[in-house]
């Protein structure tokens, strides 16, 4: 049987991450506020349960700030649990506060030498590196200490990772809904790039024809997928459509045109993903970036364990709470990164939303990025300004936002390099 002792910490990243990779029987959290380890339980074995890890979840309190307490409950926790011959004891220093991890300290220094099954365990959760750490005594009396090294990455034996609906919920969240998803190598990527091609010659100008367009479409009356535009929304006047743009979707067959009479244009969308992003103007940037994350791959391994885009996140379940939209949300390993997605103007109060949902459903681990196109590029149509530009990434700056700017601009693979550096080691 294998207990762990879990040193609480304010970070759930770091209180799950160790029966995540041990697997043990049982988890014990050693902590000063008992209340607030309860109310995280549920949702750490809501995502052990989900994968199959049946690790039974216990609290344990000990007095804040109070080295001498802090070594008795752990003492004790240990002797209860060293009993039998075959008893695996293992304490986790990947958390914790000063106090719980100079105890841990003082108790494994104390016990080396003793006929026990006992070992230190720090798994960081960038490198997903583990160290297992052993105290014994020499024939002197002198203390050793040997490590083992344990990989936790895609070439290990047991990858260890967090899905962006894991990462979520572990930071008491909800995921209300998302843009629909995408396999890598889907038909629907090649849609998604041939959209791409099309808008990236006039990021701002796409915005305005979007918006035309989504307002002149209307549903076929009696037919179920079939779209209808007027004739008369065509033209060269401000507030016409280019015709030019229509037929090229429709060489392209994003669009397939059903009909044509006197009035109306009927067609279809070639799939639902493709009607988001002809109604939707900064839709295909979203898709975009979500496609190059998806097919992201660093030495025969992907880059990304999850993505998901347009996701909708509630902060606590309360149907009249706090809901957050994000536009892309990556996770590599245990580390989040969530992106902010902008094709045409950003306002500043951008780089605090990502950076607020950010801090609640990734923690200190967490990437915040603002991913643009025309904004902060003095070469495009709809640059912002060099005042407005410059206070923007100094403000960014500030906050650890990141930003990835003049992506319609990029050569193939830049987009990719920039999205890889996000959680590069």
């Amino acid at each position: 049987m294998t207990t762990l002792v879990e040193l609480f910490d304010r970070s759930p990243i770091e209180n799950i991450i160790g029966s995540l990779a041990l697997k043990p029987d049982v988890t014990v959290f050693v902590g000063t506020d008992v209340r607030r380890m309860q109310r995280a339980l549920p949702a750490y074995e809501a995502i052990l349960r989900g994968r199959g890890i049946k690790t039974e979840l216990l609290v344990r309190s000990a007095a804040r700030s109070d080295l001498e307490s802090t070594v008795a409950v752990l003492d004790a926790l240990l002797d209860d649990r060293s009993d039998e011959p075959d008893e695996v004891c293992a304490v986790d220093i990947s958390g914790g506060d000063e106090t719980a991890l100079l105890a841990v300290g003082a108790i494994l220094g104390s016990r080396a030498g003793e006929k026990r099954n006992l070992y230190a365990f720090r798994c960081g959760p960038i490198t997903r590196q583990a160290t297992i750490f052993r105290m014994d005594r020499t024939s002197e009396g002198h203390l050793s200490i040997t490590k083992e090294q344990i990989d936790y990455t895609e070439k290990g034996e047991s990858p260890l990772y967090l899905t962006v609906d894991e990462m979520v919920r572990l930071h008491g969240g909800i995921i209300v809904s998302r843009s629909q998803t995408i396999s890598p190598g889907a038909e629907e990527e090649e849609d998604i790039e041939a959209l791409w091609r099309i808008s990236k010659r006039a990021c701002a100008d796409w915005n305005t024809l979007i918006g035309r367009m989504s307002a002149e479409v209307s549903r076929s009356v009696g037919e179920e997928g079939v779209w209808a535009i007027p004739h008369s929304s065509f033209g060269s006047g401000k507030n016409r459509l280019n015709r030019a743009f229509f037929d090229e979707l429709a060489d392209a067959g994003l669009i397939r045109v059903t009909e044509q009479n006197g009035d109306m244009i009927l067609f279809t969308y070639k799939n639902k993903i493709v009607r988001e992003c002809l109604t939707k103007a900064g839709s295909i940037l979203e898709y975009h970036t979500y496609c190059t994350a998806l097919d992201l791959r660093r030495g025969g391994m992907s880059v990304y364990d999850s993505a998901a885009i347009g996701v909708v996140l509630d902060w606590d379940g309360n149907p009249n709470g706090t809901k957050n939209e994000v536009d892309v949300v990556l996770v590599r390993g245990v580390v989040p990164v969530f992106i902010s997605c902008k094709n045409g103007d950003i306002d500043v109060d951008e780089l605090y939303k990502v950076d607020t949902v950010a801090g609640k459903f990734g923690g200190t681990l967490s990437r915040r990025v603002l991913l643009s196109t025309v904004f902060l590029d003095p070469e495009s149509k709809g640059f912002a300004g060099p005042g407005a530009a410059n206070t923007l990434e100094e403000r960014a700056h500030d906050m650890s936002v990141r930003t990835i700017s003049a992506v319609h601009r990029m050569k193939d693979g830049e987009l990719g390099d920039a999205l890889a550096n996000l959680v590069k080691q």
